[in-house]
């Protein structure tokens, strides 16, 4: 919903396909925890008592990440190309090629979104936002406060739906 605001607020097009992109981009920590649990739980570890950034922990334990896994998993599932490189460089947005806008504004609303508390990663409070991100849809500081205003009312929709 952060990022379906963001991109109404920035006049991204598409604001569904946004919506749907951020709904979607953390899939693949969900296809990690149900087919890795055990190595998914040592992540989980490392992240909440080492205080290490979970993308690290990830890449040290499998080899890999859950945006790498995300973006196969949504290429296999002929998902549209906007789905997929959300999915897959939501932590790298400057590697999307095709709708680097979109991928910026779910990059920078799961960043939000974890400066805010609602995420488990132990580097939320870090300030991770890439300035690529920032630059590609214009975003200003006032933006971010109109967003971060707007926040209880969009977490107030979440828990009534």
């Amino acid at each position: 919903m952060v990022a379906e605001l963001i991109s109404q607020e920035k006049k991204i097009k598409n604001p569904d396909t946004v919506f749907t992109a951020g709904l979607l981009h953390d899939m693949g920590k969900v296809i990690l925890d149900q087919y890795n649990f055990e190595k998914f739980n040592l992540i989980m570890d490392r992240v909440l008592n080492m205080a290490m950034p979970f993308l690290d922990a990830e890449n040290k334990i499998l080899g890999y990440n859950h945006a790498q896994v995300g973006g196969i998993i949504a290429r296999k599932w002929d998902l549209p190309e906007v789905l997929i490189e959300a999915i897959s460089f939501h932590h790298r947005p400057q590697e999307a090629k095709e709708n680097p806008d979109v991928v910026s504004v779910v990059h920078i609303a799961d960043n939000i979104c974890s400066m805010i508390g609602y995420d488990c990663e132990a580097d939320s409070l870090a300030g991770n936002v890439d300035q690529f991100a920032v630059s590609s849809i214009n975003l200003h500081s006032d933006d971010v406060d109109m967003i971060v205003e707007k926040l209880p009312e969009i977490m107030k929709k979440c828990k009534d739906a």
